[in-house]
């Protein structure tokens, strides 16, 4: 567009100013018409009734005055070509009047245009914001939930580790109950064999 809508406005309301002044200066050509026809009436009348007549007793006459021509109401030079004019001036008026109001129209159809998608981007970014919201919200439960479950694995590893050892020492003092078993046999079978020896010497020494 050619005009913002403050530079529209302010043409739109030149042009009135303008409009209401060539009317105001037609109304005062008419008047001033008016005017000097009526002053040219009052002249006419004044030539048709004349001045008031002489006595005519016998005093001698005195020549009758002479009146001049009545002056004919000049008429300014404008005056034949101002309907004209201010008809023209109007039709341009007018013409740069519609023109503008159409271009005024499309750029308040074009702001209620931008108005509509800044609405609908706003209405969209509200949503998002609640999308946002939601979804900081369920990381926020996501998180928690982690660092439960996270604790609840270190407490799984502690006692996973608690009994690995525990069952390690087990192993330990199992081993070792079998290693002492295992010693105590070996004594016994060579207290045994040792007890065997001593019986089969006395037995033949009794031979």
């Amino acid at each position: 567009h050619d005009y913002t809508i403050a530079e529209q406005n302010d043409l739109i309301k030149s042009l009135q100013e303008r409009v209401n002044q060539l009317q105001d200066n037609n109304i005062q050509e008419n008047f001033s018409i008016k005017s000097a026809s009526k002053k040219k009436g009052i002249h006419t009348k004044l030539i048709t009734t004349g001045y008031p007549r002489q006595s005519t007793d016998n005093s001698p006459t005195t020549p009758s005055p002479t009146i001049p021509p009545p002056r004919t109401p000049t008429t300014p030079r404008n005056i034949p070509n101002s309907n004209s004019d201010l008809s023209a001036e109007f039709q341009k008026l007018l013409k740069k009047a519609s023109v503008i109001e159409n271009e005024t129209s499309e750029s308040r159809k074009h702001v209620e245009s931008l108005e509509s998608n800044v609405a609908d981007k706003e209405a969209n970014l509200a949503i998002a914001k609640d999308q946002l919201s939601i979804l900081q919200k369920e990381k926020q439960d996501y998180m928690e939930l982690i660092k439960s479950l996270s604790e609840q694995l270190n407490e799984a590893q502690a006692q996973i580790e608690n009994a690995k050892y525990s069952v390690q020492e087990e192993h330990k003092v199992m081993e070792n109950i079998l290693d002492e078993e295992r010693k105590a046999k070996v004594k016994a079978e060579k207290a045994r064999q040792a007890l065997e020896t001593q019986m089969e010497q006395i037995m033949n020494k009794k031979r």
